[in-house]
């Protein structure tokens, strides 16, 4: 299963589907129909859509992001715009939408939140959304050095 992937792809600004329990023929189908990639870990599956998706071998979490930010390079500007839970483009609002919720706990300084228009996260920039873009670009940013060691052919 690549739930933490598709979750960490979604943090990354990539337009990630994600189906625990789906027959390979209907996932086949969505990933023709709505010119996706499927990424799996399931070889059978991978042959039969060879042209049109990526084998991940890796179970670990760091590796299999690696793998796919190594495929296609994920865009600064649209880190964390996407709903981690259900892929909606999140929204921004302006004013505190969790004033009449006491159940959830944010820092008061806050003034900017992302609301999910579908599932109804609401998201904000905080130490958790600090972590997870030094994640990104710390992957990105050693992608990149490893591109340019091959380009300048240095040993």
């Amino acid at each position: 299963m690549l739930g933490k992937l598709a979750r960490w792809l979604r943090f990354a600004g990539f337009d990630t589907l994600y189906f625990k329990n789906i027959d390979d023929d209907e996932l086949i189908n969505i990933a023709i129909k709505e010119n996706r990639i499927l990424i799996t870990r399931d070889k059978n599956l991978y042959r039969k859509i060879i042209d049109k998706s990526i084998f991940v071998n890796e179970t670990d979490i760091d590796r299999q992001l690696y793998h796919i930010l190594k495929l296609y390079t994920a865009n600064k500007n649209c880190y964390l715009t996407r709903c981690a839970i259900c892929n909606t483009v999140l929204s921004t609002i302006l004013e505190d939408p969790v004033k009449k919720c006491s159940s959830i706990k944010h820092p008061k300084t806050i003034k900017t939140f992302y609301y999910c228009t579908y599932c109804n996260k609401i998201y904000w920039n905080g130490s958790h959304s600090s972590k997870i873009i030094n994640k990104l670009n710390n992957i990105q940013n050693d992608l990149l050095k490893k591109e340019e060691f091959v380009e300048t052919g240095k040993n």
